[in-house]
């Protein structure tokens, strides 16, 4: 890669991080959105009304640490409850409360009248391969990151000083 495409996909991934109106919604940060979203997802894909937080760990790709912080800020707004699964006393659940499933649905609703004004402008057909380069892009940092990871624990730990 040329110095100048370099420059120019890190400045777009620069803009693309300080400039998301869609995911810019009333009283939720863009981790809160997220959480909410994939417990939504999640919640209707296994008909339940409860969710592991391994498992929005996993769907989300964040930390352990990271998605306990956001429950926990969810929690103090009153959008979601964490309990001890009853059949397994090791493992908590998370329930969307009305609140939560109200936050969600208009932090969705206002994502969709962006995303439809900016098809607009892109056009169907440019959206579509824009999503397409988008979700490879996505999948090539994944296994970069993961690939990174594996070197790192791999890597022999130096001593330390006494």
């Amino acid at each position: 890669m040329e110095a100048e495409q370099r420059r120019r996909l890190l400045e777009a991934l620069r803009g693309l991080k300080k400039n998301r109106p869609v995911l810019r919604t009333q009283g939720l940060s863009q981790n809160e959105f997220f959480l909410l979203y994939h417990m939504k997802l999640r919640l209707e894909q296994i008909g339940e009304d409860a969710v592991r937080i391994g498992d929005l760990q996993t769907s989300t790709h964040t930390s352990l640490p990271a998605v306990s912080q956001s429950l926990g800020t969810l929690e103090a707004k009153g959008c979601v409850v964490r309990r001890a699964d009853p059949a397994d006393r090791r493992s908590v659940k998370v329930t969307l409360t009305e609140k939560g499933l109200r936050a969600i649905d208009d932090a969705l609703a206002e994502a969709a009248s962006v995303l439809e004004r900016l098809e607009d402008r892109f056009g169907e057909e440019n959206m579509e391969t824009l999503i397409a380069l988008m979700e490879r892009l996505s999948s090539a940092l994944d296994e970069l990151w993961e690939e990174d990871a594996a070197a790192r624990r791999n890597r022999p730990r130096r001593s330390q000083p006494l």
